[in-house]
């Protein structure tokens, strides 16, 4: 049994512990709160066309993650391994700390981009 594995996810459970108690702490008390008994018509549009974007969404957003989650470590993997076993473990931390900083850096890009789309 790996016991290094083991304490990993252990102190990943309890860094995501730490966060979702942050997050219910900080939450604002005046969030609106959601109808019961909606019916399952009501939370599509009157419009057509918006119904079908929505839903192309879904696969458009989905095959994106499909590629940053599946398909690039695998092929970056495939790509920088040297085939010993040392080699292995350092390709798989470097692409694990490209993709958390390349994600990091995705999610800043668009939390930003209504603020620089302004200023241009």
């Amino acid at each position: 049994m790996d016991y290094q594995l083991i304490s990993v996810l252990y102190v990943k459970s309890i860094v995501l512990g730490i966060i979702l108690s942050i997050i219910f702490l900080a939450i604002p008390l005046g969030l609106p709160r959601g109808r019961k008994g909606v019916k399952f018509r009501e939370i599509f549009s009157s419009f057509a066309n918006i119904n079908w974007v929505s839903f192309a969404r879904e696969f458009l957003f989905g095959a994106r993650d499909a590629r940053f989650i599946v398909v690039i470590p695998i092929y970056f993997y495939a790509i920088l391994s040297y085939g010993s076993e040392a080699g292995s473990r350092s390709t798989f931390s470097t692409i694990g700390t490209f993709m958390t900083f390349w994600i990091s850096f995705y999610g800043i890009i668009q939390a930003k981009a209504p603020t620089l789309l302004k200023a241009i």
